[in-house]
C-alpha cells in the first residue's frame, strides 16, 4: 500500500502526464514517486470502495436473491409498513422508475404486496409478505458484518469521522443533483416548449 491506496494506484502507470503529480519529498531520491491524480482521487476511491463492498455483500446474500435496491426497500418496510412508492422514493433517494421496477421484481418474487389503500384508492400501500419478512434478518446480518468490518479497519472515531464526511458529501451532491435535474428540465422545456 502506498498512501492508503493500492500500490498500482500510486505508480502513475498508464496515466497521461497531466494526470500525475510528483509526490517526492526530498531532492536526493533516485526517482520521484508519482501519483495518478484520477485513481488516487476521492471520487475514484469512493466508487471503488462501494463496488468492492457491494460485491462482498452480494456474495454474502446471494441465497436471498435480492438486488441492492430491493434490499433497501425490504429494510425500510421492516422498520415501518405500509409504505407508499413515493415515501420509499424519498427515503431511499431513488427515482420513481427505479422504485417501480424494484417493487415489480419484489412482488414477482413474493416478497411484498402492493394493494390499494382502503381509505383512499388512489394510494398504493406496500407491505412485506411472510417470505419477505423472513429474508430481512439474513440481509441485516450481512449489513452488520460490513459495519463491523469498517469499524475494525477505521476504529470507532475514524468510522464516525468517515460517516460525518460522507454525510457532507451526500448533502452537497444531493443539492447539486437536484439543481442539475432542474436545469435539465428547464433545457428540455426550452427545446420542446412543454414541461419535461
Amino acid at each position: 500500500m502506498v498512501g492508503g491506496a493500492p500500490r498500482a494506484l500510486a505508480t502513475g502507470k498508464g496515466a497521461g502526464p497531466d494526470m500525475t503529480a510528483d509526490t517526492s519529498r526530498t531532492s536526493h531520491e533516485a526517482e520521484p514517486a508519482t501519483v495518478d491524480l484520477i485513481k488516487s482521487s476521492a471520487p475514484y476511491l469512493l466508487t471503488l470502495t462501494a463496488r468492492l463492498q457491494a460485491a462482498i455483500y452480494a456474495n454474502r446474500t446471494a441465497a436471498c436473491e435480492v438486488s441492492p435496491a430491493g434490499t433497501y426497500i425490504l429494510y425500510e418496510l421492516s422498520r415501518a409498513e405500509p409504505l407508499t412508492p413515493k415515501a420509499l422514493s424519498k427515503q431511499l433517494s431513488l427515482g420513481p422508475a427505479a422504485i417501480g421496477q424494484t417493487l415489480t421484481r419484489l412482488e414477482r418474487d413474493g416478497l411484498i404486496t402492493r394493494d390499494r389503500a382502503e381509505a383512499d384508492r388512489r394510494w398504493v400501500e406496500i407491505r412485506l409478505t411472510p417470505r419477505g419478512r423472513a429474508i430481512v434478518p439474513p440481509l441485516n446480518d450481512a449489513s452488520m458484518a460490513l459495519i463491523r468490518e469498517i469499524r475494525t479497519v477505521l476504529g470507532v472515531a475514524g468510522e464516525r469521522r468517515f460517516i460525518d464526511d460522507l454525510g457532507k458529501l451526500i448533502e452537497h451532491f444531493g443539492r447539486e443533483a437536484e439543481d442539475e435535474g432542474a436545469l435539465h428540465r428547464a433545457r428540455a422545456t426550452a427545446r420542446t416548449g412543454t414541461e419535461a
